[in-house]
């Protein structure tokens, strides 16, 4: 016996019916058809009706998720001719849009390239479809590259001229539904390149000075990024300033009797960014204060751990 050719997975909305096929080639014989679910023995009744070609699957609900076998058996003169197959049922999911840019418009720079990634959850997977002011997307004309993964496909529009911006839409579909977004593609500025310079240094801190000092109604963050020269091939630590306080910041928790390299970050409301000049802060040595803070705490400590010690000993 041979099966006829047909999917080994099938979706269904909870809720629906939805048959599962599994057809043989030749009506020659008249075989026994039994179907199993997750390794389960015959399972039709309630919630099933076998039908001609296959298993009828009634009012579908996550208990009925799962994988169905289905076998042909035929008995003469003491031979058993088999066919089998494995059926897969899987929730299907309408495409649901979960990632693309956030806010309804899109600042890029003229000469620089605008990536926006379309991504989508859906079951079965989604095809996905760009345009632009409202008419399928040509590349050509819009200076554009799509890439294109399961579920998902990433939009590159070089911007060179204002022809190529414009309202850009993701449509996404499959055979249960679908769903759309849109965003504008706008010309947008760089933030003004702010100076940084360094103000008194302790043990443990810098103070850094930023001109011009950053208008706060314009910018979404103010990052430090600074490494320890004492450190070889030491990676950037990124420290988040306030945005609500003013000059001077200070950038804390430094080692002492260190040389850090300090740059400034600025980003606009529409996420573009730009640096400032590179800076030298040098940390000094721990004063007396801070020498008898730190040998306090290590007596304190010390105290703490003794009775746990002296027990320890005694017990050995």
């Amino acid at each position: 016996m041979k099966l006829l050719p047909q999917p080994d997975t099938y979706y269904a909305l909870f809720g629906e019916d939805i048959e599962l096929k599994c057809g043989l080639d030749t009506n020659e014989k008249t075989p026994t058809l039994l179907w199993r679910f997750n390794e389960e023995n015959n399972i039709i009744g309630d919630h099933y009706r076998q039908t001609k070609e296959g298993l009828l699957v009634l009012n579908v609900t996550e208990k009925l998720i799962g994988n169905y076998t289905c076998t042909y058996y035929f008995t003469n003169d003491d031979v058993t001719d088999t066919a089998s197959m494995k059926i897969s049922l899987k929730p299907a999911k309408i495409p649901v849009i979960e990632e693309i840019y956030s806010n309804n418009t899109l600042h890029v720079l003229r000469s620089t390239t605008a990536n926006v990634k379309c991504k989508v959850s859906a079951e079965p997977s989604a095809k996905i479809q760009w345009y632009k002011n409202k008419a399928e997307l040509d590349l050509r004309k819009s200076n554009a590259t799509i890439e294109n993964k399961d579920n998902e496909s990433i939009l590159k529009v070089f911007y060179s001229t204002d022809a190529y911006l414009g309202n850009f839409t993701c449509y996404a579909w499959n055979k249960f539904g679908n769903t759309s977004k849109t965003f504008a593609l706008v010309e947008g500025n760089r933030p003004e390149t702010p100076t940084l310079s360094i103000g008194k240094s302790s043990d443990r801190s810098c103070s850094l000075y930023i001109y011009p000092n950053p208008p706060k109604q314009s910018l979404i963050t103010i990052k430090v990024f600074h490494k320890n020269q004492k450190l070889n091939n030491s990676d950037w630590t990124i420290t988040n300033l306030q945005l609500e306080k003013e000059n001077p910041y200070s950038l804390d928790q430094l080692e002492s009797s260190s040389s850090y390299i300090i740059k400034a970050e600025i980003c606009s409301d529409y996420e573009i960014c730009t640096f400032s000049n590179d800076e030298t802060c040098e940390t000094v040595a721990p004063t007396t204060g801070s020498a008898n803070r730190v040998m306090q705490n290590i007596i304190t400590q010390f105290i703490w751990l003794l009775p746990a010690f002296v027990i320890g000993f005694y017990s050995q």
